[in-house]
């Protein structure tokens, strides 16, 4: 909820669909910012996510769509590294640094072998990943004075500390968000994320049995991608996939 008012991705991954013409698969769906913004176009969207607490967000605020819209979407609860659906889609989604969510090589392989399994032969694979950033990397400390918390609609004051692990790669956010107007308790959010460079990135979707359609394009602070399958990975996922 935090981040319901970014919106500079959301055409990136609306030409995608437009250009997929067809099912919506996306991974770390969340609170369903990009995803309601897909089916109020027309776009039918499953969406996955580790989190029950973010899915409880999406179907509140997909109830108070019109019907039209509440039939286009669907999600579920599951890890993108191991939940299989049976079932392929025209584009696969990972908005938002999600790919950073997945800590390592391994768990990176892991995750686009899924991607792999989701994707129909001819589809489309999008994503963003965050600019690294070289104040973050060398520790951060950030003050928000004040904010209305858009879903208590409370006002708060919101903290934000980063530290980096170089070994791993691995870069820690901690957001404490403390209320002004009670005597309620601070929350906590922690996050880590695997930090990937824009010139190691292409190499990675290669590596991974992936080809770029476009060149990467520059969303502010994040990097977006438009890949597909490479002719030869996708004749061979498909006697591998379900």
């Amino acid at each position: 909820m935090l981040f319901s008012e970014r919106r500079h991705d959301l055409p990136f991954y609306l030409r995608a669909a437009e250009r997929a013409r067809g099912e919506v698969l996306e991974y770390g769906v969340g609170t369903g910012r990009v995803a309601l913004h897909l089916a109020r176009a027309g776009h039918a969207v499953t969406g996955v996510d580790s989190s029950p607490e973010m899915l409880a967000c999406l179907a509140e605020a997909a109830r108070a769509e019109p019907p039209s819209v509440q039939r286009l979407l669907r999600w579920h609860h599951g890890e993108a590294q191991t939940f299989s659906l049976g079932h392929r889609f025209e584009l696969c989604i990972c908005p938002f640094n999600g790919i950073a969510h997945h800590h390592g090589p391994a768990a990176l392989a892991r995750f686009l072998a899924k991607v792999h399994e989701h994707l129909a032969p001819a589809g489309l694979f999008a994503f963003d990943a965050l600019l690294p950033d070289p104040a973050r990397l060398g520790g951060l400390v950030a003050e928000i004075p004040w904010f209305r918390h858009p879903r208590t609609q409370r006002i708060h004051r919101c903290s934000e500390t980063t530290s980096y692990d170089p070994l791993r790669r691995l870069l820690t956010v901690r957001i404490v968000l403390r209320p002004m107007e009670d005597h309620g308790e601070p929350q906590e959010l922690a996050l880590s994320l695997y930090q990937l460079l824009p010139d190691e990135t292409p190499a990675l979707l290669e590596q991974h049995g992936f080809e770029l359609v476009d060149p990467p394009a520059g969303l502010g602070d994040v990097v977006a991608y438009l890949c597909r399958r490479r002719l030869g990975a996708a004749a061979a996922a498909e006697g591998t996939s379900p």
